[in-house]
């Protein structure tokens, strides 16, 4: 009987509470837990090394969710009707060298014509692929279709090297010639000359009907 008290004795002098010699107070846990939170800064910190664009991508104590987790926080945030033409939940994938994660969209409608996938980074939020393909494949598109022409190339070739800043000496290159070949078969292209003196021609007929406007805007 002695020793027995003396073990209770001992145990008591310990701070053990219980007679399975466990120590842990009942709110133990819920302390430890708290002390795992991070304050917003630390947690902002986190979601910059984690390349997020949300703190709801992060845990509480600042560990990443899962891809899953991620996917279905954004997705609830998805309301472009876009979305309704392609499957419900995108397929995750990871690039195996850069790890950057990908969605990758698959159209609903049925057929070899249709069932195209679209690809988007899973931090940017932009919907004008998802678009662009649903109104090619519904027929609904806007923009109308351009009927190849000599003249309507050298055009929008002279446009986009301005408009880009593309070297005009782009439509030199063997492999750009190629490229247009594909389009269409019979291509010819301009020469980077032609393209230079056709973007001289639109500089002088804009600087013509900004003077107009000008001209016109000082009477009112």
């Amino acid at each position: 009987m002695d020793s027995d008290s003396d073990s209770d004795d001992s145990a008591d002098r310990n701070g053990n509470t219980g007679s399975n010699g466990n120590n842990t107070s009942p709110g133990s846990t819920d302390l430890a837990d708290a002390t795992l939170a991070l304050s917003k800064e630390e947690m902002e910190q986190r979601r910059i090394a984690e390349g997020f664009t949300s703190l709801k991508w992060l845990n509480t104590n600042s560990t990443p969710k899962t891809n899953e987790e991620i996917r279905e926080i954004q997705m609830s945030t998805w309301k472009s009707s876009v979305y309704g033409h392609f499957e419900h939940k995108p397929k995750i994938i990871i690039h195996t060298k850069s790890g950057k994660k990908m969605y990758i969209f698959k159209c609903q409608k049925p057929g070899k014509l249709h069932r195209r996938t679209i690809e988007r980074a899973r931090n940017h939020t932009t919907t004008t692929n998802l678009r662009k393909h649903e109104q090619r494949c519904t027929g609904t598109t806007t923009k109308p279709l351009l009927k190849y022409s000599r003249k309507l190339l050298r055009l929008k070739l002279a446009q986009w090297c301005a408009k880009r800043r593309w070297p005009f000496a782009l439509v030199n290159d063997d492999e750009f010639e190629e490229i247009m070949q594909i389009l269409w078969t019979d291509v010819e292209l301009p020469s980077s000359k032609t393209i230079s003196c056709n973007i001289k021609e639109f500089k002088l007929e804009t600087d013509k009907n900004v003077c107009k406007f000008l001209q016109v805007y000082a009477l009112h």
